[in-house]
């Protein structure tokens, strides 16, 4: 579904569409709190940006598209700089679904590898990054170097054990988000009651468009 980008006043702020407006409106119904647009940033000599969302307490950007984008060296370069995760959602607001043309990628902002525990179980742990021309250690062979990389099938999910929500993908292997004890065995869900009530909620809702005033014409006689 396509959201036309019309200028939007929802709250305090007045956001540049509707479907801008639908987000923060789905954060406002599961108390997830933001900046919008808290900053423009110069990510080198001649290219500016301002990312569309600053989640305060899960600590990264969100940046909302209509469509799914062919490219993100903004959102790679942002990552890159300020060293926090960049995650892009595009479609409408709802759970991810790739017959509506609806997900999210993420572009990693820490210095971390994940290794791939090849156990029957397995698991993703954080490491330190291993720095250009060292070698990862012996007993972690199979690290993958996340920084600059990007990631898909995100979206957000509720844990059913503390209730927080949080940015995960489908894969039930990496969930390190949620504030659990052992996060990575709790389970997490992504069309949880409460998370599809936020969903229909945002989608259904009505906002105030913005409407520009027209402009005078003056008549100026000759004297």
């Amino acid at each position: 579904m396509s959201i036309a980008a019309k200028p939007t006043t929802y709250g305090q702020y007045t956001f540049r569409s509707q479907l801008e407006a639908r987000w923060a409106f789905f954060f406002d119904m599961l108390g997830i709190r933001y900046r919008y647009e808290p900053k423009l940033f110069c990510l080198h000599s001649a290219l500016y940006y301002r990312p569309d969302f600053w989640l305060i307490d899960h600590h990264c950007f969100v940046e909302v598209k209509g469509e799914k984008p062919e490219q993100r060296e903004k959102m790679r370069l942002l990552a890159q700089k300020v060293r926090v995760n960049v995650y892009t959602f595009f479609g409408d607001v709802g759970i991810p679904d790739s017959r509506y043309c609806r997900g999210a990628f993420v572009d990693y902002g820490d210095d971390y590898y994940y290794v791939l525990n090849r156990a029957s179980d397995p698991v993703r742990i954080r490491y330190p990054l291993v720095r250009p021309g060292q070698l990862p250690p012996r007993e972690h062979p199979h690290l993958l170097n996340a920084y600059g990389r990007w990631g898909q099938d995100y979206g957000w999910c509720e844990c059913q054990n503390c209730g927080m929500v949080v940015i995960a993908t489908s894969n039930p292997t990496i969930h390190w988000q949620c504030a659990c004890p052992e996060p990575l065995s709790a389970p997490h869900v992504m069309d949880s009651p409460r998370l599809q009530a936020a969903y229909r909620a945002a989608n259904q809702s009505h906002f105030t468009p913005v409407i520009s005033q027209p402009t005078l014409a003056v008549e100026v006689k000759a004297s």
